[in-house]
């Protein structure tokens, strides 16, 4: 959100998700989702980042059950910055999703099966701008970079991702 704020979230386990807003008759995996209705605290990802000290994400997974338009228009993009996004896109606007990160300066640089990868335009990237996946050598190579670059920060991520999600 652009603002911290309450939403109602349906407690339904995989299907559950926000009930405001989000891609126009989405519904998470094509299921009618049913489930307890709890309101949860919504915040700015520029917040979240701040209370860690952070201003830099060397990779963003964006997959909010049809939000995605909604989390990126919400983005300080003065005050943060990212190495990579990948963003599930299978029930948004693509078009719009493509305008919102490129002109930021995050071109898409690959079109997987459910979601789209994109880089900031500065980083040097080993290999060629978008095509489509047929493209088997090129899919092979992105799946590479993708694992080594994950497994580079891997201890980053876990401290990152240690110190944000409470334990179960």
């Amino acid at each position: 959100t652009a603002n911290a704020t309450e939403l109602d979230f349906i407690d339904a386990g995989f299907y559950g998700g926000v009930t405001q807003g989000g891609a126009p008759g989405y519904t998470s995996g094509g299921e009618v989702r049913q489930g307890a209705v709890r309101r949860v605290k919504g915040r700015p990802l520029v917040a979240m980042l701040k209370d860690l000290g952070r201003t830099h994400v060397d990779f963003w997974s964006l997959d909010v059950e049809g939000h995605e338009i909604e989390v990126l228009q919400a983005v300080d993009w003065d005050a943060l910055t990212f190495t990579a996004i990948l963003v599930e896109d299978n029930s948004i606007n693509t078009r719009q999703l493509d305008f919102i990160l490129t002109s930021q300066g995050y071109p898409k640089q690959q079109q997987l099966s459910l979601d789209s990868l994109y880089v900031r335009r500065d980083v040097s990237f080993p290999w060629r701008p978008w095509l489509h996946s047929k493209h088997k050598v090129w899919t092979a190579g992105m799946d590479q970079w993708l694992t080594s670059f994950v497994l580079e920060r891997k201890a980053e991520i876990l401290d990152i991702l240690g110190s944000t999600c409470p334990p179960k």
